[in-house]
């Protein structure tokens, strides 16, 4: 950390830490997305998505029929087929063939659009394990001194999701569900943090920038059958302690070292999260609602003292890369077939919440940031009962604007876009198959983020705070296999 630059430095090392945090707005589960069915859909999923991965994006989801029960109830009709009803269709005969096509796309997408049906439900309900990997390559560049700390990096993390339903302990006509969804880096670490100089160029979103775990769990209930769902969200925190250990003080002509360490005890916030689903016809609503977190440290009992100058300061620890703004997320999707499904979300996320820590706001210039409006889209089609097809798109503007002063968080306006696919492996899948009990799920999912270049201009440019600019693009893959019990 580097503090008051031209006079004093102080260099703060953590030499032990445990705490269990969870930060969306940065983290892996936002940057990329919380599980590959939905990133496929560019995580444009708040009003139709279902399962472990519901806790993250809106956890009403929870109580939806899910792909899990899809596949036990395609399962179920493999085993005996049943010979489906015929379709009735208008005589398009006397047009040409694309009119023909046109005419009868026309009708499957409009004809019953406000009906509303009572879902098929399998006749046993099931609990769901979900495991995923995922690995991204950030490619960033800059003109910036030294650019070597946005060189190398790399995001890869691993998730675990839990989704339990309450019918297997009761008969209930309705779906309850508990969920949990956990993202953590594949690297081992927990938690980094940083309170280093604003002078200093950095990352804000990629690289070790993601390294700490989400933990979130939630509850589903089906209020209105087939209609309405409602749920519940929180985060798994735990408190911790840790200890900072100050030296080379570079305040008097020789470096001095503290004589004593200081105890840091940290007390995260609970995270919670609301969420509800309408589903009507054809068309589906969602809303959810997820409080900020910051990690916050106040007072934190550590001083350093020169007896030379008799300066006293408190350091206290608040970051912006782990902070998680107000999120108010909006989803539209509409059903045109029973194959084919859009989705549309609005994310408004509120960052201009972010303050400074104590320190910063005594000896660095001032620093806002701005709230942002997220927009993705989505497209899912069910080629078969095994094999899903998915799409998405997503704009994200950054919270960091123009920096013309001595700030120097580097962050960027995206453009996302992504696609994947979803396969359901059932006992007569493969020969090697057929002592399956229950299908298993795996989804797959290939992401390209275009990170728009910019140009700082200083007010006052110099050789160790200059005029840049920077951009880049990131490559991400990440895949699942969810397994029913």
């Amino acid at each position: 950390m580097n503090i008051l630059e031209s006079k004093y430095k102080y260099s703060i090392v953590f030499s032990y830490l445990i705490i269990l945090k969870s930060l969306d707005a940065g983290s892996y589960g936002d940057t990329y997305g919380a599980h590959p069915a939905a990133n496929a859909r560019g995580n444009a999923v708040n009003a139709v998505v279902s399962g472990s991965a519901a806790v993250f994006y809106n956890p009403a989801g929870l109580a939806r029929i899910s792909d899990s029960d899809l596949a036990i109830l395609d399962q179920d009709k493999r085993k005996s087929p049943n010979k489906s009803p015929e379709v009735e269709s208008s005589d398009y005969s006397e047009f040409p063939w694309y009119m023909e096509t046109a005419y009868i796309a026309y009708d499957s997408v409009t004809k019953d659009i406000l009906a509303n049906k009572e879902s098929q439900r399998a006749n046993r309900n099931v609990h769901e394990i979900a495991i995923q990997y995922n690995y991204a390559q950030p490619r960033l560049t800059t003109s910036v001194p030294n650019p070597d700390r946005l060189e190398g990096e790399n995001d890869h993390y691993v998730g675990l999701g839990l989704a339990l339903d309450f019918g297997n302990f009761y008969n209930l006509e309705r779906k309850i569900k508990f969920g949990l969804n956990i993202l953590a880096p594949a690297n081992g670490n927990l938690l980094t943090i940083n309170d280093q100089n604003p002078t200093v160029h950095r990352a804000l979103q990629y690289g070790v920038q993601n390294e700490r775990p989400t933990i979130m769990g939630g509850l589903g209930v089906e209020a209105w059958k087939d209609h309405l769902f409602l749920g519940v969200g929180f985060t798994a925190l735990a408190t911790g302690q840790g200890s900072i250990l100050m030296k080379d003080v570079d305040i008097s002509p020789e470096p001095t070292t503290p004589d004593q360490q200081a105890v840091l005890e940290l007390k995260p916030l609970v995270n919670p999260t609301f969420g509800a689903q309408f589903h009507w016809g054809k068309f589906d609503l969602g809303i959810s609602y997820k409080r900020e977190t910051a990690v916050s440290i106040d007072p934190l009992a550590a001083r350093a003292q020169t007896t030379l100058l008799a300066i006293q300061l408190d350091l206290d620890v608040a970051l912006l890369g782990l902070y998680t703004p107000r999120i108010w997320s909006y989803g539209l999707a509409f059903s045109a077939t029973d194959r084919l499904t859009i989705s549309f979300d609005i994310n408004r996320e509120l960052w201009s919440g972010f303050r400074l820590s104590r320190t910063k706001q005594i000896y660095s210039e001032p620093f806002r940031l701005h709230d942002t409006t997220n927009y993705r889209t989505g497209v899912e089609y069910k080629w078969s009962d095994s094999l899903k097809l998915r799409a998405g798109y997503a704009k994200r503007p950054s919270p960091v604007g123009e920096m013309p002063g001595e700030a120097n968080w580097i962050d960027f306006d995206r453009n996302i876009v992504t696609t994947g696919f979803g396969y359901v492996l059932f006992p007569d899948s493969f020969s090697f198959l057929e002592d399956l009990k229950n299908p298993i799920l795996l989804d797959f999912v290939l992401e390209y983020q275009k990170l728009h270049g910019r140009h700082i201009f200083k007010y006052n440019a110099t050789e160790r705070n200059p005029n840049y600019s920077f951009g880049g693009n990131v490559w991400h893959i990440g895949g699942s296999i969810t397994i029913l019990l």
